[in-house]
């Protein structure tokens, strides 16, 4: 797949937008092994901004012997940039007064009204956040840039004042994507549907990427956020990021404790501990007692011991090393059963009891399995 750019806006010189993408560092696109959470590799940034300011307008020079003519004075361009390549961005800022036209070697000389143009900029990261994945990548990354050109005093000549934003990544699975002040487009700079780029649910899919952004002057700011997308992995009602934050269970497995009750069930409805199979230490799991009709959360309540005959069988079969056998029943001796225990050969005598609850006589026979 070919990385992605993301700009804001069509600016006045595209090409000199394309130069500066080309120059910046190439994407990795190596692959780590896959981890079970959402993951960003090779995550990078990088950022300049570029601008020009001039002040031009009408001063009134006086003299102390009299008389004041009207002078059109153009201040010099002031230049300023940076770049920087830093995961989070810092931020900067400058402020600028333009000088006022030079003075005169003259008694008395003085400049009044005119242009004496200040700005400030300043590039912010507000918000940049990001979550520790596993095998050293992230789970999860949200990031906002904004950039601020403001006028404190006159009216300067703005010849240009852009910054650039670059963000470069790479998924190993999808993620949930929201963004804005942008829109995706392809190495050269041309405008790509993002559907193609998006799974049936509405992910990003994996792939490497570029976000970029070419901010003007003004308040301007580019947001990206990359999550997991709500995965259930057990299938337990429970999302993974819950039970790994908040309920600290296996997200991998619906009964971390192995009690017989899903996680699910013992945080919403039981109640009880889903990390403790026993979670009142009474001497039965927890499972077994809420099936019961009992407590799990309560030590007095408990399953009391319980004694029921049933008629049974035995069966004495024997066996040959190595060889499987089927039990069967049947009642009329046409249609024959399968228990559900199939006996393994031991070379030996293998004894099997099996109960006859549902009454009726039965008749009983072993089978060599193939």
């Amino acid at each position: 797949m070919l990385p992605i750019y993301l700009r804001a806006s069509e600016v006045s010189a595209p090409s000199r937008f394309v130069r500066y993408l080309l120059t910046l560092p190439a994407v990795f696109a190596a692959f780590l092994p896959l981890a079970a959470e959402a993951q960003i590799k090779n995550l990078a940034s990088n950022s300049s901004a570029n601008c020009s300011i001039q002040g031009e307008g009408s001063w009134v020079r006086s003299f102390p012997e009299g008389g004041s003519e009207s002078v059109l004075f153009r201040t010099e361009e002031f230049p300023f940039s940076f770049s920087q390549s830093s995961l989070p961005p810092a931020p900067r800022s400058f402020s600028q007064l333009l000088p006022a036209p030079a003075a005169e070697n003259h008694p008395g000389f003085a400049w009044a009204g005119g242009i004496q143009p200040s700005i400030n900029y300043s590039f912010e990261v507000p918000n940049w956040s990001t979550t520790p994945g596993k095998s050293g990548e992230l789970a999860s990354a949200v990031m906002r840039y904004e950039v601020d050109v403001s006028i404190v005093t006159g009216a300067p000549d703005l010849s240009y004042c852009n910054t650039a934003m670059t963000v470069f990544f790479e998924l190993t699975e999808p993620m949930a994507l929201n963004h804005s002040g942008g829109e995706f487009v392809d190495v050269f700079g041309s405008s790509v549907d993002i559907s193609q780029h998006l799974d049936s649910n509405g992910y990003l899919l994996p792939g490497n990427y570029i976000y970029a952004a070419l901010l003007n002057p003004g308040s301007c700011a580019l947001e990206l956020s990359l999550t997991p997308p709500p995965i259930d992995s057990d299938g337990d009602g429970l999302l993974n990021v819950d039970e790994i934050n908040i309920h600290h269970t296996d997200p991998t497995k619906a009964d971390t404790d192995g009690d017989g009750l899903t996680d699910k069930e013992e945080i919403q409805v039981v109640h009880s501990d889903p990390l403790v199979a026993d979670t009142d230490g009474d001497g039965f799991i927890d499972g077994f007692e809420w099936k019961s009709g009992k407590s799990p959360t309560d030590p007095l309540s408990f399953p009391v011991a319980a004694i029921s005959i049933h008629p049974a069988i035995e069966l004495r079969v024997s066996t040959k090393l190595g060889t499987n056998y089927r039990v069967q029943s049947s009642v009329d001796m046409q249609t024959w059963i399968d228990a559900d225990t199939v006996i393994e050969g031991t070379g030996a005598e293998v004894r099997r009891i099996f109960e006859t609850v549902d009454g009726g006589a039965k008749f009983w026979r072993v089978r060599e399995e193939d």
